[in-house]
């Protein structure tokens, strides 16, 4: 997936480097220690499109990005678009890249699952 931030386009990465940085930002931390897990413990706030997780992921997926980049582009879709089409069509692609990523498809699946079970 690619996003464009200031006419500069970017490629968002859900690979290996993209799960550590997550890990660092998000890890579940038990007796001080970070034990990773951040893809399962964020996941539902992806599905229900938690924006501020999904600017974390965006921020993740691409080492050039800031904070402040992020935050921009996703505030400025927000403001641009009065009935929120240009927002939820970001959430979606977003969902769908991670479903469909690297390193994030299989715990994404996992959760899917788990959350359908759980609605049964």
């Amino acid at each position: 997936m690619f996003i464009t931030i200031k006419n500069k386009e970017y490629e968002l990465k859900f690979d290996l480097a993209f799960i550590r940085r997550l890990n660092e930002q998000q890890g579940l931390v038990y007796n001080q220690v970070n034990i990773g897990s951040a893809v399962e413990k964020t996941m539902p706030g992806v599905m229900s499109h938690d924006f501020a997780i999904l600017a974390d992921y965006v921020l993740c997926a691409n080492e050039k990005l800031t904070r402040k980049l992020v935050d921009k582009y996703i505030e400025d879709l927000a403001v641009e678009d009065e009935e929120g089409k240009a927002l939820d069509e970001f959430a979606d692609n977003l969902t769908d890249a991670i479903k469909h990523g690297v390193m994030t498809r299989v715990p994404f699946n996992k959760v899917e699952k788990a959350i359908k079970k759980a609605q049964a």
